[in-house]
């Protein structure tokens, strides 16, 4: 046992203890890290070895009662039980009494928190595809007991169609979302399509519809269409092309995201399909384009669909099919979304620029590491330049003196 001494610590002279480990006689220590930090220890020998307990900070826990608490500890001992140990499995057995919420319950929680900033379609159809394909197995599934073979029932009927990733998506966040928030420990289960990929048949999606997206060297003929025109929407459509962002991310924008001085766009993980912050170069066309925003500015959002609201969802849409000669054929037309593609065809077929550069420009998910490298001042350079670069092909200084006529419905 340790040395037990007479009593050496009063109320008075614990007020001016210096940092460090104090004893106060059988067993019971006051350890001082500050003036305003200090906490009650029980050191005792158990197994040859010194274990050392705390039983309070000094502000919850008195002198007087600290000597208490020390007396019982004393007896435990005593009596052959270790108090440490005692009070881990005390602890361990309140935690398994507590019955975690159901997925459902984290689901609606979730979507209380992030729904906010989400489009009402987007509300009815985050909801519905939970409710359709993943509360049937795990609805009413405390969130903490969810395994793989939970998530390999979800996924199994949807697994060969275009919602199957979405919903997969949604799960995942929802679970991730319980573990930040202390609602389930343990391991993840598996919850992307790559670890899905050996515990489900190999996945064939058909009918799956791409996006028609323009050629790159008929995007500067666009581009001057849209300059031709007055107008917000045209504005923004331009200013899409050159961030390559999506449209919502446009729409939705508020002037706090924009740092003029470092000509930087950072659009916070809410706004984000991936839910991660992403930042944007801007070059000097797109500064151009704020300037002139800023001029006739209505309210907090950079592209306004009116003073108190924003644009609609197909506005962009409408001025990219208006500049391109007022077609509404979908089969053949042009997306707003498909000008993503237009620029990885642009990077494969004339640059040297590496794939990992562009997926950080489109904010696609890529791995922590050339997520980091990437984001590092002296790639923010590298990636405004990429930005510059792409801005003179949506100007035309790239076409090797070969104009382009805009096609029509093509």
């Amino acid at each position: 046992m340790p040395k037990i001494v007479s009593k050496q610590l009063t109320v008075k002279k614990i007020e001016s203890l210096k940092p460090g480990v104090h004893c106060d006689g059988d067993c019971l220590y006051l350890q001082v890290v500050n003036p305003t930090s200090k906490a009650w220890l029980f050191k005792f020998q158990w197994g040859g070895k010194t274990q050392s307990m705390g039983i309070g900070s000094l502000r919850h826990v008195s002198l007087a009662e600290a000597r208490d608490k020390a007396h019982e500890l004393r007896r435990l001992v005593r009596d052959g039980i270790n108090p440490l140990a005692q009070r881990r499995e005390q602890r361990a057995a309140q935690v398994a009494k507590i019955v975690s919420p159901t997925f459902e319950a984290c689901a609606k929680q979730y979507a209380a928190k992030h729904g906010m900033t989400w489009s009402a379609k987007h509300q009815g159809n985050w909801m519905s595809s939970l409710t359709n394909h993943a509360y049937p197995t795990l609805g009413k599934v405390e969130v903490s007991l969810i395994t793989t073979q939970h998530i390999v029932k979800v996924m199994a009927p949807i697994w060969n169609t275009q919602s199957g990733p979405k919903v997969l998506q949604r799960v995942r966040d929802v679970i991730q979302w319980a573990t930040i928030n202390g609602l389930r420990t343990g391991d993840e289960p598996a919850l992307t399509m790559k670890a899905l990929k050996n515990l489900l048949p190999a996945r064939v999606v058909a009918g799956v519809e791409h996006r028609a997206s323009l050629p790159w060297q008929e995007v500067h003929a666009l581009v001057a269409a849209l300059r031709a025109r007055d107008g917000i929407v045209y504005r923004a459509t331009e200013f899409m092309i050159l961030t390559v962002g999506r449209t919502d991310e446009i729409r939705g924008a508020p002037w706090t995201e924009i740092n003029r001085t470092s000509r930087l766009w950072t659009i916070p993980p809410e706004r984000m399909k991936g839910r991660e912050t992403h930042t944007v170069p801007l070059c000097g066309r797109a500064m151009e384009i704020l300037d002139e925003m800023e001029a006739i500015r209505q309210n907090d959002y950079i592209f306004p669909g009116g003073i108190h609201q924003l644009m609609h969802t197909h506005a962009i849409l409408r001025a990219v099919r208006e500049a391109r000669g007022g077609t509404h054929d979908k089969a053949s037309d042009v997306t707003a979304h498909g000008f993503r593609s237009t620029i990885y065809e642009w990077v494969r077929d004339a640059t040297d620029y590496p794939d990992e550069l562009v997926d950080i420009a489109l904010a696609h998910k890529v791995s922590d590491q050339v997520k980091k490298a990437y984001m590092r001042a002296k790639m923010i350079d590298k990636r405004r330049v990429f930005m510059e670069h792409w801005a003179r092909v949506c100007n035309g200084e790239e076409q090797r003196g070969v104009v382009v006529p805009l096609r029509v419905g093509a």
